[in-house]
This record gives C-alpha cells, structure tokens and sequence, in this order.
C-alpha cells in the first residue's frame, strides 16, 4: 500500500480549500496552493493519528478521480505506524496482544502507534515483518 493519499484543491474567495475523499473528516485549507498542500499535509495525519487513536479503519487511499488532483503523502515513520495499525485490525490483535507476540511490554507497542513519539524505523519494520508485513520506500521527484 502506498500511502500518499488524493487531496481535491478548490480556489474560493482567493483562498485555497483543501479535502479528502478517504477522509471526510479533514478540510483545511490556506492562502496559497502551497501552503493548502502543506495543512493538508499535517491535517491528514491528524485524521490517522485519530483514528489510530479510536482503534477506527484507516482507509487506502484511492485512486485520483481527476488528472489535476494533488496527492499528499503521510511521512515514512508515520505511515508505517498506521500500517502496524491496519495490520493488528486485520489480524483482530490488540495492543496487549501483539506485545506478548513480540516480546515487548504494552507500554511500548502504545508508544509504537502513538503519533508523538519517535520510535526507530528499525523497530516498527521488525515489529511489521512479524505480523507479515514488509516496508519499502518509493522516491521520486516531483515536478
């Protein structure tokens, strides 16, 4: 799954509306095209963390419906904590659950899925490969 998701961009009164299909929780919006993308941005992961937080589905992204919509990402470290999310939801584990699984006291698989702390990338790809995961980073340039 790659989780850049698409974001519909609406000029309005000289301001820049920002929505989600897969989220429509989330408007936000800027004064400029740039500054829309980067709240959008910051608004999704607050949509992710929210439902990581209610134990709520987090929903792939889909397809762009128009050639002009923009695509946002979510950050390396914290995509790959919604998908240890996704993958405990599919596999019905809870946080206590999956801690006697991999050896690790509760405390720190709460930590693992909170947005606000910093765990190691190393750490969430061996917790992922666990539950049968596997991350993979996709670079490129835009423009």
């Amino acid at each position: 799954m790659r989780f850049e998701y698409p974001v519909n961009i609406e000029e309005e009164a000289g301001e820049f509306l920002a929505s989600f299909v897969d989220f429509p929780e989330v408007v936000t919006g800027g004064a400029s095209l740039q500054e829309a993308l980067e709240e959008a941005e910051d608004a999704l992961e607050e949509a992710i963390a929210g439902r990581i937080n209610r134990n709520e589905s987090i929903p792939e992204p889909k397809q762009a419906a128009k050639s002009e919509q923009y695509f946002v990402p979510v950050q390396p470290q914290f995509a790959m904590k919604a998908f240890l999310h996704m993958l405990m939801l599919k596999k019905k584990l809870s946080k206590t659950d999956l801690a006697k699984m991999v050896e690790l006291d509760e405390k720190e698989v709460r930590r693992m899925l909170d947005s606000k702390h910093n765990t190691k990338l190393v750490r969430l790809q061996s917790i992922l490969k666990a539950l049968g995961g596997r991350v993979a980073i996709d670079a490129y340039e835009i423009g």
